[in-house]
C-alpha cells in the first residue's frame, strides 16, 4: 500500500495495469524485516552451586 500511496503523493508514477493487487501476498514484512534482524537469545551459563571462598591475603607485618 505505501506504493500506491507515493504515487498518490506523486512521487512514484503508475501505468493501467499497475494494481494495488500486484502488491498483495507478496512477502511477510515480519519474515522479511524482523526475524532476520532480531537478536539472538545468549547461551545459558550454569553457575556452580557454591563459589569457592577467597583465602585472607597474607599480611607481612
Amino acid at each position: 500500500n505505501i506504493v500506491f500511496n507515493l504515487i498518490g503523493a506523486g512521487v512514484f508514477g503508475k501505468t493501467e495495469e499497475d494494481s494495488i493487487e500486484d502488491f498483495k501476498n507478496v512477502y511477510d514484512f515480519e519474515e522479511a524485516f524482523m526475524k532476520p534482524f532480531a537478536p539472538e537469545k545468549p547461551a545459558t551459563v550454569k553457575t556452580p552451586a557454591r563459589l569457592p571462598t577467597r583465602k585472607p591475603a597474607i599480611s607481612g607485618k
